[in-house]
């Protein structure tokens, strides 16, 4: 897929805006349970899956040796999974060099172009027709936004799952600025640098809860795995203005202190943004 085919495919998607494969570079995994082991880091999950795409480029494309490459996989991986009921996929791994998706898709290299998602957990049907609650929910300006400003695939995905805390951020943006926001406005390289420490704080964020294991969310059905509330006790606050923001971010304060760096860090991003805006 080239790297305009995103826009050919935004009038086929849910909400508008294609977030899955926008470029060859950036791509998204989340919905096949990638961010779900317990070392979701870069360099964890590139090893992983280098490993996957080598050896699926000798794999023989019949199902005997597709099912073999899936146990060779299971065999190898820590199989233990933060959310327990969110299917990790062994079949997804780099398609071009830095472009994750699916092995299994009829497009892939070397599957001439037949289609062996009938192989997955979920099947095929469900492979090719699922879209994601941020397709669905999120403003289509917010989605283009992160779709232009994303520097790479995995914080990509991380984040854009993030609905809430995506709507969160940009309605804090236009509160202030008094004004919708357009994704033309964010082409600008100092903006777009201000969008990326954003979404580099679901990497950074010092105030995350130490018994997450993992960077990413279960999103499927929020009733099974729901994000707690925060814990505003030890503050001076019922709430916060960042509230959506730091549930994403899976914050926890320890004290009133904390809390207010914490709204610092958020408010000084969005100030620098506004500035440029104006």
């Amino acid at each position: 897929m080239g790297t305009s085919d995103h826009r050919l495919l935004d009038n086929q998607t849910p909400g508008k805006v294609y977030l899955c494969q926008v470029s060859e570079k950036i791509s998204c995994g989340a919905c096949c349970g990638l961010y779900n082991i317990n070392d979701a880091s870069f360099e964890n999950l590139n090893e992983i899956l280098l490993f996957r795409s080598d050896l699926f480029k000798d794999t023989k494309r019949d199902i005997d040796s597709i099912l073999k490459f899936k146990s060779i996989i299971e065999e190898k991986e820590n199989q233990e999974r933060p959310f327990e009921d969110f299917h990790h996929c062994p079949y997804v791994g780099y398609i071009k060099e830095n472009c994750i998706g699916c092995l299994l898709h009829p497009l892939g290299d070397g599957n001439n172009g037949v289609d062996l998602r009938g192989l997955s957990y979920y099947g095929g049907f469900a492979c090719s027709t699922y879209f994601c609650p941020t397709c669905h929910t999120l403003n289509p300006e917010y989605k283009k936004i992160i779709r232009l400003t994303a520097k790479d695939w995995h914080l990509y995905g991380i984040v854009i799952t993030e609905h809430k805390m995506l709507k969160n951020f940009f309605k804090s943006i236009e509160k202030r600025l008094k004004k919708q926001i357009k994704s033309e406005m964010f082409e600008n390289e100092l903006l777009k640098s201000l969008i990326q420490e954003f979404v580099d704080l679901k990497i950074s964020w010092k105030f995350r809860k130490k018994r997450f294991k993992t960077l990413g969310n279960y999103f499927f059905e929020e009733n099974i795995y729901p994000l707690k509330p925060i814990d505003y006790s030890k503050t001076d606050v019922e709430n916060s203005e960042f509230n959506s923001i730091f549930m994403g971010l899976n914050s926890v304060f320890k004290s009133n202190n904390e809390l207010l760096e914490a709204n610092k860090i958020i408010e000084e991003i969005i100030q620098k943004i506004n500035f440029l805006l104006k």
